[in-house]
C-alpha cells in the first residue's frame, strides 16, 4: 500500500499527515510522546476499506513543534486538525488516543457537522476533573502532581528523571527501565512537549456541560487495568454525551492502542460500522 505523505501550515508551524487507501475517511490522532506511527497496524490491516489519514500532532512526529508565540491550547491542536479536514473534504470517522482523544474532543465540539463518528480511547482531559466532587479533584491534584514534576525537569535539565515518572505513571513502576536505550532516548528528547501537552489539558476551560450538546455517535475505550484517573474522566465523558456507549479492553491499561491493537481496532471499525444505530438518550455504563 502507497502511504502518501503531506503537510499543512499552522501558523507558520508545519502539521505532518499520511494518507492512504480508499472509502470513509478516518482520523487518526495518537497519544503524548508517539506519532501517527502509532496507527500503522490499523493503516495496514484496513486499509482496504477506509482513507485512513494519521496525524502527527505540534511537537511529534514529522510535524514541527509549537512556535512559542502563547500558551499552546487545546483549541490550537484542534484548529490544526480542522485544517487537515478542509484537505480530506468529507465527513470523517474522528479516532484519538489519550492526548489525542483529548483533541479529538475539542475537534468534535468545534466540528460536529464533519464529524460522522467519534472514538476516543483514555482522553487525557484532565480538566473535566477541576470543580467536581473531592475524590475528583484528589485525581486532578496527582495528574498536577505528575505534570509539575515534568515541568521541573524540563526546566533543570533532569529530563531522564522526568520521563521515567512520566512514563511509569502510565506503564506502571519499571516501565520505563523495560524500554529500549533507543526509546528512552527519544523519549527525553520529547520531555518539551509532553510538558506543553499537561499544559493544555490542565488548563483548558471547556465546561463539562458542553459535551451534552455533542450528538455524534460516540465510544469511549479504556483498559479495564487502567488508573481510576483516566477511567473517571471516561466515566464522567460516558454521563454527558448523549449518543454514546462505552468498551473496556479486559487486562488492558493506558496504553491499550500499543499493547492490545488487534483489540482496539477490532472496537473502532465495529464502532464505524454500527454508526447512527449506537443512538441512545443517554450512556451511563460500559458495553
Amino acid at each position: 500500500m502507497v502511504i502518501g505523505k503531506h503537510q499543512i501550515d499552522f501558523e507558520g508551524a508545519k502539521i505532518a499527515y499520511s494518507d492512504s487507501g480508499s472509502g470513509e475517511a478516518v482520523v487518526l490522532l495518537h497519544c503524548t510522546a508517539s506519532s501517527s506511527r502509532q496507527w500503522r497496524g490499523f493503516t495496514e490491516t484496513y486499509g482496504q476499506d477506509f482513507r485512513v489519514i494519521a496525524i502527527d500532532l505540534f511537537g511529534h512526529g514529522d510535524s514541527d513543534t509549537w512556535p512559542g508565540h502563547r500558551p499552546l491550547t487545546l483549541a490550537d491542536e484542534a484548529k490544526a486538525v480542522s485544517l487537515v479536514l478542509d484537505r480530506i473534504g468529507e465527513p470523517v470517522h474522528l479516532i484519538g488516543h489519550s492526548y489525542g482523544g483529548a483533541v479529538a474532543l475539542q475537534v468534535a465540539l468545534k466540528e460536529a457537522r464533519r464529524i460522522r463518528s467519534l472514538t476516543v480511547i483514555e482522553p487525557v482531559a484532565f480538566y473535566l476533573l477541576r470543580g467536581g466532587h473531592a475524590s475528583e479533584m484528589r485525581y486532578f491534584l496527582e495528574i498536577n502532581a505528575v505534570a509539575s514534576n515534568i515541568s521541573t525537569a524540563a526546566m533543570s535539565g533532569n529530563f531522564a528523571s522526568g520521563m521515567e515518572r512520566f512514563v511509569d505513571y502510565w506503564g506502571g513502576r519499571g516501565a520505563w527501565k523495560a524500554l529500549p536505550e533507543e526509546k528512552r532516548r527519544d523519549l527525553v528528547r520529547a520531555i518539551g512537549t509532553v510538558a506543553l501537552n499537561f499544559w493544555s489539558t490542565t488548563t483548558e476551560s471547556t465546561r463539562r456541560d458542553a459535551f451534552r450538546s455533542l450528538d455524534l455517535p460516540t465510544l469511549v475505550m479504556e483498559g479495564s487495568g487502567s488508573g481510576p484517573v483516566t477511567r473517571r474522566i471516561c466515566e464522567l465523558l460516558r454521563a454527558e454525551l448523549p449518543n454514546c456507549r462505552g468498551a473496556v479492553i479486559e487486562a488492558a491499561g493506558h496504553m491499550s492502542p500499543l499493547t492490545d491493537p488487534a483489540a482496539v481496532n477490532a472496537l473502532i471499525v465495529q464502532h464505524i460500522s454500527e454508526g447512527n444505530r449506537l443512538a441512545r438518550p443517554r450512556c451511563c455504563s460500559a458495553a
